[in-house]
Parts: structure tokens; C-alpha cells; sequence
């Protein structure tokens, strides 16, 4: 959605369980927007082989999961709150140049999901591979070192 209110401003925004974010930045190509107030976001991802699956969304602030309907926090999974994919790829992407990313979505037990294939990883900021490939990298040498 857009909503141009300067010529020279991006004006495209997104709604996140704080507020609805309005890009400040100057007309640009790239996916990230920002709101000026240091909330950046990206563009919602394409449909894809995991859409119509239930993701959770884990905040590293609280230690804990979203509630339902982004109300409260909760360390019961089974208590947490469900969401599409285009919302939990939305809110994950909020601020993802933090280390460790404030908030990670990931797929709820129920989906049964217990690998992925690199289509249904094409929707995760680069970011977001970067820690993957990292955190794989050191869970395959302390394996190897513990052999």
C-alpha cells in the first residue's frame, strides 16, 4: 500500500502490533523503508509454499512468544498466539539490523514442518540467512569436535 504525502519522501507504509509506519526516506529502489523514528521494515514477502501455515513469533526482549492477537507474551507455545506469514515475516523484519533480532517468527509445532527447502527459505531477509548459515556452521563444528 502507498501513500505518497511528499514527492520526495517514499511514503509506503506498514501496520505492526505498535502502529501503522509511514516510510520517511527519500524515493528509493530497494525493499527497506524506514519511519524516521528507527523502525526500518521490508516489503511483504510473495506468496509461497508456506502460506496458509501457522507461525509463532518469538520476542528476545521478553524471552517469550507473542500472545494472541499481539496482546502479552507467554512461555507456553501451545498459549502463543498464531499468525499468517505475510504478519509474522512483517514483524520479524521490523528493526533486523539488530543483533540477535528482536523478534524471530517461526513455524508453529502444529505445521509439522521439520526441515525447509531453499524455495520456502527465499522469503527470509538476507539478514536472517546470515544467522542461519552462521548458528548451522557452529552447530556442525562443535558436532565434528565432539566426535
Amino acid at each position: 500500500m502507498t501513500t505518497i504525502t511528499d514527492a520526495a519522501t517514499c511514503g509506503d507504509t506498514m501496520t505492526s502490533a505498535i502502529g501503522v509506519h509511514v516510510c520517511t526516506r527519500p524515493q528509493h529502489a530497494d525493499d527497506r523503508h524506514g519511519d524516521g523514528d528507527g523502525t526500518f521494515w521490508r516489503e511483504r514477502p510473495a506468496a509461497g509454499p508456506l502460506d496458509g501455515m501457522p507461525f509463532l513469533l518469538w520476542s528476545n526482549r521478553w524471552n517469550a512468544w507473542w500472545g494472541p492477537n499481539a496482546a502479552g507474551y507467554t512461555g507456553d507455545v501451545w498459549q502463543a498466539g498464531r499468525y499468517d506469514r505475510a504478519r509474522a515475516i512483517a514483524e520479524a523484519r521490523c528493526d533486523d539490523f539488530e543483533t540477535p533480532p528482536p523478534i524471530v517468527a517461526v513455524l508453529a509445532p502444529e505445521a509439522g514442518v521439520d526441515s525447509f527447502t531453499p524455495a520456502e527459505l527465499a522469503g527470509v531477509g538476507e539478514p536472517m540467512r546470515r544467522r542461519v548459515a552462521e548458528a548451522t556452521a557452529a552447530v556442525v563444528a562443535a558436532r565434528a569436535g565432539a566426535r
